[in-house]
């Protein structure tokens, strides 16, 4: 049969979908729909699946444009080659009807539904139409349009933020200037309009099983997208060449803060790249016939001001034609509520010039990111499970302002998770529970346990303390001290609370422990002497109770006493030694600094066995020796009263026999034995 000879759309459609545009393939119907939108995306390598956070989400996973936080309006226009034209236009519209009290619409339009909507267009023209004999008959152009219409919903159950979504897409063929006669079938000429859909998911885990071992710090910035392209399939005509060819992407991202993984020691370091980001993105396409595509990209923030002027570097690579691309771009606000980004794309090619595209986006209108959620909990009377619901919508647009402020909230909520949301805010809520479970295990006897949790503590502590916008109070800065002298650093504890200017009994207390950490015993007993005249009968009705007041004195007096018997004065020291024992008849109190931790946590015991070596060692072995009988009699399962029955029975021959040097020596022996015990360095 003789037919006109035309450049067929299907040549056209080969040209440059399967060589051009890096999707490979080849000639398959609604190739115009894989060539890219976004400036993101196409800077990124196309590895956009568990992104898809603007208005270019309509395009590439109709889930993920929840994730925008104000309208979003993005457009692109680019030559590309062989006189066409490719153009993209996209809106997206986060929670339209945000507080409206209808149900029917709020489930359509409300605050856990965004809306989107783009068009794609791409129209080649002057292509020549000849008769079989070459007759030249005129040119003629085809365009190739879609229209988008998306509708995302969100759920958000404790396991994390589930979205779905689907993508209505309404694409048509038109061929302009195409000349009929007589020998031309009309359909060869003919509009043609078709009807396909794409549905979409995202998730990002909370407390998901398996994922709950890992810190929310962490956690929060992964997520996980997929897409079913053209699950409900559109096609030109009835042919089944003409079906758009369904396929399947999966991806996920990570969103790399790197203020949580740079550590404090890196100093300047830290501070020049604590507020950049890193978003790394991976994706796989499975497409019927063609090779699996693998795509993986970058892009860097970096906050250029405080105005917010913000820079993004991109980077990309896949397995398809396109190999490499790179991408830039810069944030501009120009109003209080609206700012303006311009996005630069190139895509590599090995056999034709790069493909350049320039992005032009706007992001306007009322907020609906995590300020609205936070200040939803804030400004209304919400049942507990719509609290819990805003509260989780600020922890997943971490980092965020709002995360802390949050946490706050989510404490009081949802009481089994406390400590894992304590870390996700980090700072001085996260220190003080450390503080707290650092003390914990000391007062159980698990020093190891208490300095490991005590070195974090001190940890959070300096990030607040060394922060000029943030403040720590008077109880705060004195619980940091203490947390560096249980983690062992006892001279930046000094630096911490000499900075202090407001004195207290424990401050004067955690300072003479620092100094006799650090081998200072006049300073040790300065302190200690101070903070044992702190507490006294006039201060007594100020206490919070008995146990504190005997606590207090007997501590004070306990570790006044050590650093006398360093200093070898031994009868100061067997005076403080009995107040002591006067003050000291109950258990003492768990939150008390006392360093090392007692064997049993009585003083007793062990001021009555120094009692008994300091009268020795100054000279009354008589009287020491019964001190030291009386030990074992009073405390005989404790450390001490057994160890003191090892000993008085050969100091008993040894001053029946007159050798004083003999028990001067081993006095001498037990009491640097007890006072390496009792270096809390040691432990």
């Amino acid at each position: 049969m003789k037919k006109q000879i035309i450049v067929l759309t299907s040549v056209v459609t080969v040209l440059f979908s399967g060589v051009l545009f890096a999707q490979e393939d080849n000639g398959q119907a609604g190739g115009f729909l894989r060539y890219g939108v976004g400036g993101r995306a196409l800077g990124m390598g196309r590895a956009f699946t568990a992104v898809a956070d603007d208005a270019s989400g309509v395009y590439w996973n109709p889930a993920g444009i929840l994730g925008a936080d104000r309208i979003d309006i993005t457009s692109m226009y680019a030559n590309l080659f062989y006189d066409s034209q490719y153009a993209h236009f996209g809106m997206v519209i986060p929670r339209p009807l945000a507080n409206t009290r209808d149900p029917f619409l709020g489930f359509l339009f409300g605050r856990d539904v965004s809306i989107g909507f783009g068009w794609v267009g791409l129209s080649m023209v002057g292509f020549e139409q000849r008769t079989e004999f070459c007759e030249y008959l005129g040119d003629f152009g085809i365009q190739e349009n879609a229209f988008l219409f998306s509708w995302a919903r969100e759920f958000l159950p404790s396991w994390g933020v589930f979205r779905t979504g689907f993508t209505l897409t309404f694409a048509g063929q038109h061929y302009s200037g195409l000349e009929a006669a007589s020998t031309i079938s009309p359909a060869s000429h003919e509009n043609r309009n078709t009807v396909g859909a794409d549905i979409g998911f995202t998730f990002k885990p909370i407390h998901a099983p398996l994922f709950n071992i890992i810190s929310l710090k962490y956690l929060l910035p992964l997520t996980f997208g997929c897409t079913v392209e053209n699950a409900l399939q559109p096609r030109w005509s009835g042919h089944e060449a003409d079906r758009f060819p369904r396929s399947f992407r999966f991806g996920m991202s990570y969103r790399w803060v790197l203020r949580d993984w740079i550590p404090d020691s890196w100093g300047s370091f830290k501070s020049l790249f604590a507020d950049c980001e890193i978003l790394t993105t991976f994706d796989r396409h499975y497409l019927s016939g063609q090779k699996d595509g693998v795509y993986a990209g970058m892009e860097i923030v970096i906050p250029v001001s405080d105005n917010g002027i913000t820079l993004y570097p991109r980077a990309g690579v896949n397995n398809q034609t396109e190999k490499r691309s790179l991408g830039l771009g810069l944030e501009l606000p120009f109003s209080s509520n609206a700012l303006l980004r311009i996005d630069y794309a190139y895509g590599d090619h090995p056999y034709l010039s790069g493909d350049n595209r320039f992005f032009l986006t706007i992001k306007t209108g009322a907020d609906r990111g995590h300020n609205y959620f936070f200040n939803n909990v804030l400004s209304k009377e919400l049942e507990r499970e719509e609290r819990i619901h805003d509260l989780y919508e600020v922890l997943a647009a971490y980092p965020n302002e709002n995360v802390s402020k949050a946490v706050n909230f989510l404490i009081r909520e949802d009481t089994t998770r406390v400590s894992r949301y304590l870390e996700l805010a980090g700072g001085i809520l996260w220190a003080e529970a450390l503080f707290r479970e650092a003390r914990d295990n000391i007062a159980r006897d698990e020093w190891g346990a208490g300095r490991r949790k005590a070195v974090s503590a001190a940890d959070e502590y300096r990030g607040v303390y060394l922060d000029p916008d943030e403040t720590m109070n008077y109880g705060q800065t004195l619980d940091y001290g203490e947390a560096l002298i249980i983690a062992g650093s006892p001279d930046s504890a000094l630096t911490v609370l000499s900075a202090l200017s407001d004195s207290s009994w424990k401050w004067l207390h955690l300072q003479g422990v620092c100094k006799l950490a650090l081998r200072d015993t006049s300073g040790a007993e300065r302190f200690f002497r101070e903070a044992a005249k702190f507490i006294t009968d006039s201060t007594r009705t100020e206490l919070a109770d008995e146990q504190d007041y005997f606590t207090k004195r007997a501590i004070s007096a306990m570790e006044y006493a050590v650093t006398l018997i360093h200093k070898e004065n031994y009868l100061p020291a067997i005076r403080y030694l009995h107040i002591v024992q006067q003050q000291m008849q109950k258990m003492l109190g768990r939150d008390y600094p006392h360093y090392p931790p007692y064997y049993d946590r009585l003083l007793n015991d062990d001021a009555q066995y120094l009692i008994g070596l300091a009268t020795i060692l100054s000279g009354d072995f008589k009287r020491g020796i019964a001190e030291l009988q009386k030990t074992n009699l009073l405390y005989f399962n404790s450390t001490y009263g057994i160890r003191a029955a090892n000993y008085t029975d050969s100091f008993v021959d040894l001053y029946r026999n007159g050798n004083f040097s003999s028990i001067r020596a081993e006095a001498t022996v037990m009491l640097q034995q007890y006072l390496q015990e009792r270096d809390w360095l040691a432990f």
